[in-house]
């Protein structure tokens, strides 16, 4: 009987590890090919300048055998003993103190009419013979069709690698997964059972010794709670059976004394809040009763008017609002439904009641429509928290709405005590 909270849909362990992991593969794969790209790039270059050694290390080994070989002076490859015979054009681009041995250096550069080339240089010693300079230029769009190639290759064959290694991975890791669920599909498959079939002891002999502990607490407690509401459920037929004898001798007794006893006689408002209270005791006992009941034995219905009940009700709970400054308004609307009119009338005096007793000022509205109806009044929520002051007839009502798969819906908000019945959500 409180107040609806919104909460965010639930998902299953599967489904969330399934977006968690995809999550996870792709920025992996993100990342792996990043470095990939940079791998790809890496192993370019260092091809490139393993070339450049090849070709020095030809030259040294020729001058090794040979100190007064002729060295190779062309544009794509040349050697020189000293760095001053470098041409200008070339040493002015690299800082010879920032040359290493053996490391090669390469630059880009654009000429005055737009053409672009990669210029290198590398530098060596040689035993007996002293340093030597190795450049070369290189037409950037030649170099261009030279690499291009080799980094595609390069970077197509460590793609498929790397697609490869993450379908294997996704796969393992999609068997493992489903392992692991697979004992609590059975454990939700059995608690399923035992909600089908609450009496009946259903055991099931998991692989895990975890969730055999689980299923037997479950077990436990279930046949607790089972034990504890079929005492409540005894109690309350046995309880409203032996007040029925009693309360209906009251009730003759009374309706005997009331006959006799004329309005005018100072005894008479007495009789009437005795009465009162004894028709009161009389509709609790029979809800009592029929909540009891385990019968699927469908209630009657009849053609009833709604705003007829409605102001029945009232007229006979209207002491409760003497000496309050409390109104009550009606929804003129009328309409006429095909409902069990028992029940109804049961629901309804306790939620009109309800209405009454916890109301100190303002009005009680009381709004009808087609299939359902609106009760609101203002209460005093500083007197008691949440719903405890609203007592046994609201727990009877929620009680009796979801036995016969009625909505009821009972709220405050800003002090004011909203309850919604409707009959036609039924599933």
């Amino acid at each position: 009987m409180t107040e609806h909270i919104t909460k965010q849909a639930a998902q299953s362990i599967a489904e969330r590890t399934k977006r968690q992991l995809i999550s996870i593969a792709i920025v992996l794969f993100i990342t792996c090919l990043a470095f990939v790209i940079i791998f790809v790039i890496y192993v370019v270059d260092a091809t490139t300048d393993s070339y450049l050694r090849l070709e020095a290390n030809s030259v040294i080994n020729q001058i090794n055998v040979n100190k007064n070989i002729k060295l190779p002076q062309r544009k794509e490859f040349s050697a020189y003993r000293s760095w001053q015979q470098i041409p200008i054009d070339i040493r002015q681009l690299f800082d010879k103190n920032k040359l290493k041995l053996m490391s090669p250096v390469t630059i880009e550069r654009t000429s005055e009419l737009g053409q672009r080339d990669y210029v290198y240089i590398l530098y060596s010693k040689v035993k007996d013979y002293g340093g030597i300079y190795f450049t070369g230029v290189e037409d950037a769009k030649n170099a261009d069709q030279f690499l291009t190639p080799l980094f595609t290759n390069a970077f197509i064959h460590a793609l498929v690698l790397i697609a490869v290694l993450f379908s294997a991975l996704y796969f393992v890791i999609s068997w493992i997964l489903r392992r692991a669920l697979e004992p609590l599909t059975a454990l939700v498959a059995w608690s399923k059972k035992i909600q089908d079939n609450p009496k009946e002891d259903i055991y099931l002999d998991f692989s895990i010794s975890e969730l055999n502990q689980i299923a037997d607490q479950l077990m436990t407690n279930i046949k607790q709670m089972n034990a504890l509401n079929e005492r409540e459920r005894l109690f309350l037929k046995h309880a409203s059976h032996e007040l029925r004898t009693p309360l209906a001798t009251i009730q003759a007794s009374l309706d005997t004394i009331n006959l006799r006893i004329k309005v005018s006689d100072a005894n008479h408002p007495s009789l009437t809040r005795a009465l009162r209270a004894s028709n009161n005791m009389i509709n609790l006992s029979d809800t009592l009763l029929w909540l009891a009941r385990e019968s699927n034995k469908k209630i009657p219905k009849k053609q009833i008017s709604i705003r007829q009940c409605c102001k029945e009700i009232i007229q006979f709970q209207s002491y409760l609002l003497k000496g309050k400054p409390v109104t009550t308004e009606l929804s003129q609307t009328d309409h006429t439904v095909d409902i069990e009119d028992e029940l109804l009338r049961i629901i309804l005096s306790n939620v009109i009641r309800n209405a009454f007793q916890h109301s100190f000022a303002g009005t009680v509205s009381i709004n009808l429509y087609e299939d359902h109806i609106i009760i609101s009044n203002l209460v005093n929520t500083n007197e008691e928290s949440d719903t405890q002051c609203f007592g046994l007839g609201l727990q009877l009502v929620e009680k009796i709405a979801l036995k016969i798969n009625w909505h009821f819906n009972f709220a405050i908000k800003n002090n004011i005590a909203t309850v919604i019945i409707n009959w036609q959500t039924r599933q």
